[in-house]
């Protein structure tokens, strides 16, 4: 409604101005030399330059995310629906998946059942529920459904790469008990 698009102006106003989050008051082009200020060091440490797919069909949530991602020094691939990062996901490696739960056509829940249910090794990425329907669903229960974490919209900076990563850097255990993933 009118609340979700004044807070998408809002945050296009701000990536315009080159600003990346309310929580940080820190500019873009001040995030490499001042990330501390955003988030404790001990939540930047993946370590490396991240593959994240984020499934989304708002394109200015996939802006968003990008300009986020970008700045921490993490590579983006955006698909606007779940088939295309289903499509995605089968002829590319990622570490984390960003995954909107509200899509047309394939919810990011029944992306994430999809998955889950593949042979191939894309099976095990940890997929990370976006969402600004917090009233719905508890995140224990986006758990349940096979995703590895939750961040709630609108998103902050500092939760989204807290969770991005430690999707990155903890072992999965899968249906069968073994460890498939670590970091």
């Amino acid at each position: 409604g009118a609340l979700t698009n004044s807070v998408r102006l809002t945050l296009a106003f701000s990536i315009h101005r080159g600003v990346l989050s309310q929580d940080s008051g820190s500019r873009r082009e001040d995030l490499p030399r001042h990330r501390s200020r955003l988030v404790p060091q001990s939540i930047l440490s993946a370590g490396r330059t991240l593959n994240v797919l984020h499934a989304d069909d708002d394109p200015m949530n996939l802006r968003v995310v990008e300009e986020i991602l970008s700045a921490f020094g993490h590579n983006a691939v955006t698909a606007s629906s779940g088939a295309e990062a289903l499509a995605h996901l089968g002829q590319q490696v990622f570490d984390v998946v960003l995954m909107d739960i509200h899509m047309p056509g394939m919810s990011g829940i029944e992306v994430v059942e999809r998955l889950r249910a593949s042979s191939g090794p894309e099976r095990d990425v940890p997929v990370i529920a976006l969402t600004a329907d917090v009233m719905t669903r508890r995140p224990e229960e986006y758990l349940a459904l096979g995703f590895n974490d939750f961040v709630s919209k609108p998103i902050l900076v500092s939760g989204l790469i807290a969770a991005i990563v430690r999707a990155a850097t903890t072992s999965i255990i899968t249906a069968g008990g073994q460890i498939s993933r670590t970091a």
